[in-house]
């Protein structure tokens, strides 16, 4: 069974401003900078707006499906476009219902 893919058109652009035209080309020869990116859910892969993803391009010419982190992009790169502080992740877990009182949040010296 293979798993959904997803495209991803500002990581592609993205890739294409900040690669390492070093590192970009396929091993067939073709720079992927600017080509799409893909993505499928993965636990180990970069932090997207759709979860963690396992990003890469796959090649047009030779269908070679090379990872982001195979040219040069670091796998601690964070692809979310809206990033939140600890302080802002704080506040929403404030806010959110807690019915149950099972909440235990101590990032500001907060009861326990």
């Amino acid at each position: 069974m293979s798993l959904p893919e997803i495209l991803f058109p500002g990581i592609a652009d993205w890739v294409h401003e900040h690669g390492d035209p070093s590192r970009s080309r396929c091993l067939c020869g073709r720079d992927l900078r600017g080509d799409q990116v893909r993505g499928y859910r993965h636990e180990a892969g970069w932090m997207t707006d759709a979860g963690p993803m396992w990003l890469f391009i796959p090649c047009p010419e030779c269908a070679y499906e090379m990872a982001l982190w195979k040219i040069g992009i670091s796998r601690g790169r964070d692809f979310r476009t809206q990033h939140r502080s600890e302080s802002e992740l704080c506040d929403l877990a404030w806010a959110a219902p807690d019915p149950e009182k099972v909440r235990i949040i101590t990032a500001r010296g907060g009861r326990q």
